[in-house]
């Protein structure tokens, strides 16, 4: 049987030394900075917060000493501010569409009948009699109007579209007003008038189209007061030519102001690609991307990461059944060591759909303060200058790569020395034998040694 002799590790962690031990250690010491912030004449600097570390070893073998500050800090390593590189639209076939929306409450008022409500006629009445005598206002209520979508980016119209059949004409002026109700709106309770929003000349049969560009959903028809004549237009319990608004042009994408978005008006899958950075990012296992963004889809959405044209990594920005429709940001960690030259958000979306995205950024786990590493040889002293602070020492032997010293320490201000002393070990070889001097078989046996074999 073999036997190992383990002389129990000493470590001796020596914070203050007299004078005169220091005096006498000095002609053996070679001071010299490795890996630290700080140049040797640190005293010249007038930096206080920084000491001495004396790396004592009293191994016979050369050994590797690493100090490395405790504390580790996320550092912005990549920023795409949405203001300098621009994003396309990809993997859609139409990059823009229409949108139509049908008038859900019409009616008129009309000045001879105060108290009355007309919103179950099939038509709206325009009048203007010359003094006023007899006065008929239209009124057309959208309050869908102002959906989800996103009008940022259009590049088409904005109309409000009412179909003429009476004989006639006169000047009509559109103007916005208020909520109404399209069953109890009266001359005596109607909205006033608000912005005007265009004039238009009518006159004869026909779809008459007046260009708006107050969204709120409740507008008001008129003949302007230099004419005295009466007209008709189709109302929605005439049940076709219905008033309606259209907006055209409506872009699925847009990039700006500091954000930019993607939305549909179907269901579809839908990307927005960066640029091509112009150079390899990486990220390491435990590193993050923080995306500030606002959806209000609870569909997945991916943030995909390029790489020379390639996916090299899908990442959820936003996971299915999100539930947060607020700007909000997020931070999503790798898991591994990954590297991407340009970003991808995809996601398939269902009408109305969006999501719009204020900043990217990733950020890398970094080592904060002073670091050394070093090699020791036996028997020798080394002397390290470092800032204050809290540290892991972890000393290797370099020959069979094993760490045998891994804690956490602290320098303050004073000098610190610290003395390693390796475990030693003694291979032997152990026989039993019973009394009558048979050998015996070690497994035959359970031994315990409760006292090392130098009378430690």
């Amino acid at each position: 049987m073999y036997c190992k002799k383990i002389v129990k590790k000493r470590m001796v962690l020596i914070v203050f030394l007299s004078l005169f031990f220091f005096a006498s250690l000095l002609p053996f010491l070679r001071p010299a900075i490795e890996g630290s912030a700080f140049p040797n004449d640190i005293a010249g600097l007038g930096l206080s917060s920084s000491a001495d570390f004396y790396a004592i070893s009293e191994s016979e073998s050369t050994t590797r000493w690493i100090l490395q500050n405790s504390t580790i800090t996320a550092v912005e390593d990549f920023h795409d501010d949405i203001n300098t590189d621009y994003w396309n639209l990809v993997d859609v076939g139409q990059v823009d569409f229409d949108l139509q929306y049908s008038t859900i409450g019409d009616s008129y008022v009309w000045d001879a009948a105060p108290d009355a409500n007309y919103g179950s006629a099939s038509n709206l009445y325009l009048q203007y009699t010359v003094g006023g005598t007899y006065i008929a206002n239209a009124f057309l209520s959208f309050p869908y109007l102002g959906t989800n979508y996103l009008y940022t980016n259009q590049s088409g119209s904005n109309e409000l579209k009412v179909t003429a059949y009476s004989a006639g004409s006169a000047t009509v002026r559109c103007h916005a007003t208020t909520s109404f109700s399209e069953g109890t709106i009266t001359w005596n309770n109607a909205p006033a008038s608000g912005s005007i929003q265009d004039d238009i000349g009518v006159a004869g049969a026909g779809v008459k189209s007046f260009t708006i560009s107050d969204f709120n959903g409740y507008y008001r028809l008129s003949i302007l007061y230099e004419t005295a004549t009466s007209l008709n237009f189709r109302s929605k319990e005439y049940g076709s030519s219905i008033p309606n608004i259209q907006r055209t042009g409506v872009n699925k994408n847009y990039f700006g102001s500091g954000y930019m978005y993607m939305q549909t008006d179907t269901t579809e899958g839908i990307s927005l690609k960066s640029k091509d950075y112009g150079a390899h990012k990486t990220l390491n296992s435990g590193d993050y991307f923080e995306v500030d963004f606002q959806t209000n889809s609870d569909s997945q959405i991916d943030l995909i990461l390029l790489k020379d044209g390639g996916v090299n990594k899908t990442l959820t920005l936003s996971p299915s059944g999100n539930d947060n429709f607020n700007r909000h940001t997020v931070q999503i960690s790798v898991d591994e060591t990954v590297e991407f030259d340009q970003l991808k958000i995809s996601s398939t979306f269902e009408d109305e759909d969006y999501v719009k995205v204020y900043d990217i950024k990733t950020y890398k786990y970094t080592l904060v303060g002073d670091y050394a590493d070093f090699y020791l040889g036996s028997r020798r002293t080394q002397v390290v200058n470092l800032t204050s602070s809290t540290y892991n020492l972890r000393i290797f032997d370099p020959y069979d790569g094993l760490k045998v010293v891994d804690e956490n320490i602290t320098i303050g201000i004073d000098d610190y020395f610290y003395i390693y002393e390796p475990v030693e070990t003694i291979d032997c070889r152990l026989s039993l034998f019973n009394p009558d001097n048979i050998q015996l078989e070690f497994t035959d046996y359970q031994i315990t040694i409760n006292r090392s074999l130098n009378n430690e």
